[in-house]
């Protein structure tokens, strides 16, 4: 079952809902809580992490946002700022529609390391066996050369890791929506997984205003460059 860490702050009037990247982590949004004090930080766990590694995985968006809704639906009104990264910002967006079908509205979303959601991925990953997705994770740079390196730990992350690619790969929305909220596309310059134009391509998803930044960076510029990305975030803060 989904959690949302810091559950406490949704009651929150100023907060931001984290949405992860594929194997990605609540606790990844940790030291965000402390640098980030304007607002409260409440990122989203997914199951198969973590303390739930042994919960049932989720393989598809559908599901994923039904129970995302069940957890937040009571506490977003238009203070609230969805971010998302890689997958996490295409889940943002399919939580936020639902939402708008309900008749919420939220501030923005920060879609950050992600192709609009029309644009398939550059490459499956999800069905490679073990060795070639180990490489691919590697080539990725978000997870840890100590994780991939242990035998026993990989046992429990590659499952959910298959799961989340899983999910984000089986993806495509059937129609386009535009939200109302604005959109601001956030990417890598060093990202060969998400170009430019496909950043760009966020704009015919919103009829709110629209705003693209490129950090230096890779698809995890935002662990690279986080002091940037604060400084970003706070201007967006102010902006919108």
């Amino acid at each position: 079952m989904i959690k949302i860490r810091n559950e406490r702050g949704l009651r929150n009037k100023n907060k931001m809902i984290c949405f992860p990247y594929a194997g990605g982590c609540a606790s990844f949004y940790g030291k965000w809580k402390n640098e980030m004090n304007e607002m409260e930080i409440c990122p989203i766990q997914l199951p198969g992490r973590e303390e739930s590694f042994r919960e049932e995985k989720i393989y598809d968006m559908k599901t994923a946002v039904e129970q995302i809704l069940e957890k937040i639906e009571d506490f977003v009104d238009q203070n609230t700022i969805f971010f998302g990264h890689s997958m996490g910002a295409k889940m943002a967006y399919e939580v936020i529609k639902e939402l708008e079908k309900k008749g919420k509205r939220v501030r923005c979303l920060i879609a950050s390391g992600s192709s609009a959601p029309d644009i398939p991925p550059k490459k499956m990953v999800h069905h490679l066996p073990e060795k070639d997705l180990l490489d691919e994770l590697q080539r990725l740079s978000g997870t840890p050369d100590e994780l991939l390196e242990d035998r026993d730990l990989l046992k429990c992350f590659l499952p959910m890791i298959r799961a989340d690619f899983t999910l984000d790969e089986t993806y495509m929305p059937i129609t386009r929506v535009k939200l109302s909220c604005p959109i601001v596309a956030w990417g890598g310059t060093e990202d060969f997984d998400v170009y430019e134009e496909d950043l760009k391509a966020w704009k015919d998803f919103s009829y709110g205003n629209f705003q693209m930044k490129r950090f230096p960076g890779n698809h995890f510029f935002i662990k690279d460059c986080e002091g940037e990305v604060f400084h970003e975030m706070r201007k967006v803060m102010k902006e919108i």
